[in-house]
């Protein structure tokens, strides 16, 4: 039986996860090459390594951030085998692996899996966004499904942002009253959008591979995502240099959202 491209994500996603776990508690053997090399760059290596392998199974192209690692004969994969590489050093949890899929230039299906908590989500352009709560729950389908909050203040909103450029942004939604956190990763960040967990997501800059699957998730869960100028954000399929800023919401929040970052004198945020 042929598995689906989302069955594919899913098990890759587990494949590479396991093996950014396996890195992150290195066995005694393993301690003199963690203390003599750079475990991030190593791990996210085997990571992207388990992902070109098995995503290829399907003949799609592969891009591993910025870099192309198959031929395309169909559609395409845009991945980050680790997100949040600084809470990956540190020792924490705040790291993903995180897989889009693409037809023609848009994201239609996206995996975000957190090997520290084994919990993984999932959706299509067309819903629902899934969350599982262990890896056999999602090697099984046993997801629960997610939507966006309902809230419509923001001083009872929760905002997080992946990259806040001189944290201007964060303190002017903290002097709205909102709850407000700096998270590493974008792709768990518009996660916790989809699950209810935080009403605001801003992202300074994001590059494809950092969003596409994120941005699936959380609008299959019905988030508002835009650009600072609120036309809708797009995450392009080829690798570029070009940064773009994120707002994404649950909706009701959007414009004041807007209005809070376009406020912030001391950042330029126009696309």
């Amino acid at each position: 039986m042929t598995m689906s491209r989302l069955d594919v994500a899913t098990r890759a996603a587990l494949a590479a996860g396991k093996r950014l776990s396996e890195l992150s508690n290195p066995r005694d053997e393993d301690a003199a090459w963690v203390s003599a090399g750079d475990v991030v760059t190593e791990a996210a290596a085997e990571s992207a390594d388990e992902l070109v392998e098995r995503l290829g199974e399907t003949d799609d192209a592969v891009f591993i951030q910025e870099t192309r690692r198959t031929s395309d004969d169909g559609g395409t994969w845009v991945c980050d085998p680790l997100d949040g590489r600084g809470s990956y050093r540190a020792g924490g949890s705040e790291y993903a692996v995180s897989i889009a899929h693409y037809e023609d230039t848009r994201p239609r299906l996206g995996v975000v899996y957190l090997p520290d908590t084994q919990t993984l989500f999932a959706a299509r352009a067309d819903g629902p966004a899934l969350r599982y709560d262990s890896a056999e729950a999602a090697t099984a389908s046993r997801g629960q499904r997610l939507s966006v909050t309902e809230t419509d203040d923001l001083a009872s909103s929760a905002c997080v942002s992946g990259f806040d450029l001189g944290g201007h942004v964060l303190r002017e939604f903290e002097s709205t009253g909102a709850q407000v956190a700096p998270r590493e990763s974008a792709a768990i960040n518009l996660c916790r959008l989809a699950d209810g967990d935080a009403d605001v997501v801003w992202e300074y800059d994001t590059y494809p591979w950092d969003v596409a699957a994120g941005l699936v998730i959380a609008q299959a869960a019905g988030a508002t995502v835009t650009d600072v100028d609120g036309d809708q954000y797009t995450a392009g399929r080829e690798p570029t240099k070009e940064q773009r800023p994120l707002v994404a919401t649950n909706g009701p929040l959007q414009t004041d959202a807007l209005a809070t970052i376009r406020g912030v004198d001391a950042l330029d945020v126009s696309t």
